[in-house]
């Protein structure tokens, strides 16, 4: 049995100590300044938290377009929420953990366990198999499923339109009230903070500069704008001291660079697609107070005692608003303690790298244990779905190399019991069990592949349409090995 599990665990393990590697070389670029001769961020993404929305939409959106069978279109959208269950069950082990993972690691690993193995997820679902099958199945009633697809499509637009109306009317309302920044001073800090921060239109030369904007509609500074050609960095009416700026200049610099209005969309994109879970809703706000405890911590990278009651100080004297898809140097609320104790704190805290690889070790390893089936009939309909012959030409199994040639009394034998078995149809894709029976037809031109309590078709006249089934009870290998007259 083991064995089944040494693929997987292997892609996991391979996964999860590259994302370690990148964890710790990202943090000595951070301490050091940057690498030398590098033209990209000094705070860049680890990987873009716009994949995971865009694969999701472009799927759904494309699917109906592609083909109208209503079986493959529910399988496909099934495939895709099914993803996203997955993220819900992260997020809800995190929230419970995450008090305990804060005062252990760093808070800019903190930040990334949000969003990296949520990006993976899509990875994952697009290039692996995973487990050799699920351990738990999840059957949706047929009767209520389109009612329920109905419902969760409401549920999935009304949230996010609703976040990105909101987003918009907000930014809206900041930058018509806005006016560029004209102060020498100020130019050159904020220009000099860039420059520090390495910020990059890509991998290329062309540097990248964000406008500089005031707005009398805010009371603390921030940045929106989701994409890089829209970010305005924003700052209140309100003057600052020369250290003060480069503090607050710092702070939106990182946030930049690790996309993190982005990352803000996503979790509201995980919690738009998964809109009835609670906790869900819980972690979105989490996750912003971890955002901001990560960049306040690589602010105060290595910064004296003196600096750090600065910056607090700074934090209380700027509270303020952080709707839609902002960053925000200091938001008001319960997070506000949590980011004064991490600002002023002086205990060191780990890196954390080696738990991140754990944790995408984890969801990678566990892809599939827990997914979702549909569509109750017998093994038989599954398989004998047109009126054709269906002639079976010869079995192959695991016990013996030769094919077997079958009676048709054995193939009538083996049809009726088939037929007396309940499969549901699965999302997901597996590698299969141990014992395996592989059955030939002709005409159609069908291999069925019985494996360890699921079973696989494959139509060969068109090789893209393979269908996975889970028996409802496990089938009885003894009987099945009898009828075909194998032995040990």
């Amino acid at each position: 049995m083991m064995e089944q599990y040494s693929y997987p665990f292997l892609i996991a393990f391979i996964i999860g100590s590259v994302f370690s590697v990148l964890i710790h070389t990202q943090n000595k670029k951070e301490k050091n300044g940057g690498f030398p001769y590098e033209e990209r961020s000094r705070y860049p993404a680890i990987i873009s938290p716009y994949r995971l929305p865009i694969y999701a939409c472009t799927l759904i959106l494309f699917w109906p377009l592609s083909n109208k069978d209503a079986d493959f279109l529910t399988k496909r959208f099934l495939e895709v929420f099914s993803i996203f269950l997955h993220v819900s069950l992260y997020h809800a082990v995190l929230l419970l953990v995450m008090p305990i993972v804060r005062k252990k690691i760093s808070a800019r690993v903190c930040a990334l366990l949000w969003t990296v193995p949520t990006v993976l997820y899509i990875i994952m679902y697009s290039y692996y198999t995973g487990l050799p099958r699920p351990w738990l199945v999840i059957h949706l009633p047929q009767l209520s499923f389109k009612w329920l697809c109905v419902i969760w499509g409401i549920g999935f637009a009304s949230v996010l339109l609703w976040k990105v109306i909101s987003h918009l009317r907000f930014r809206e309302w900041i930058l018509k009230a806005s006016v560029p920044v004209k102060d020498p001073l100020v130019l050159r800090l904020w220009e000099e903070e860039q420059m520090v921060a390495q910020v990059w239109k890509g991998y290329k030369t062309d540097r990248f500069r964000i406008p500089l904007v005031q707005s009398e509609c805010i009371t603390t500074p921030l940045t929106i704008g989701l994409w890089r050609n829209s970010i305005y960095m924003v700052l209140p009416q309100k003057s600052y001291t020369e250290d003060e700026y480069r503090l607050i200049f710092r702070h939106e610099l990182v946030h930049i660079g690790r996309e993190d209005n982005g990352n803000k969309f996503l979790l509201v994109f995980c919690t738009a697609m998964c809109w009835f879970n609670p906790l869900m809703w819980i972690a979105m706000k989490q996750c912003a107070t971890d955002f901001e405890r990560s960049c306040d911590e690589t602010v105060l990278l290595d910064a004296d005692m003196d600096t750090k009651k600065q910056y607090a100080y700074l934090l209380l004297q700027t509270a303020g608003d952080d709707r839609g898809f902002t960053t925000c140097l200091s938001s008001s609320g319960a997070s506000m303690r949590y980011r004064l104790e991490s600002a002023l704190g002086s205990s060191k805290r780990h890196v954390g790298s080696i738990v991140a690889g754990i944790c995408v070790f984890g969801t990678i390893f566990c892809y599939g244990m827990v997914t979702m089936s549909y569509d109750a009939m017998s093994a038989g309909d599954a398989i004998y779905y047109k009126n054709n012959p269906y002639q079976l030409s010869y079995v192959e199994t695991d016990r013996t190399k030769d094919m077997i040639l079958v009676e048709d009394a054995v193939e009538k034998s083996l049809r009726q019991y088939l037929n007396e078995q309940q499969v549901y149809q699965l999302t997901n894709s597996y590698a299969g069990g141990e014992e395996r029976i592989e059955l030939r037809y002709d005409n159609p031109r069908v291999t069925v592949r019985l494996l360890d309590q699921m079973m696989e078709v494959r139509f060969d006249e068109n090789r893209r349409v393979k269908k996975q089934y889970y028996f409802a009870e496990p089938l009885d290998w003894e009987y099945l090995y009898g009828l075909l007259e194998i032995k040990d």
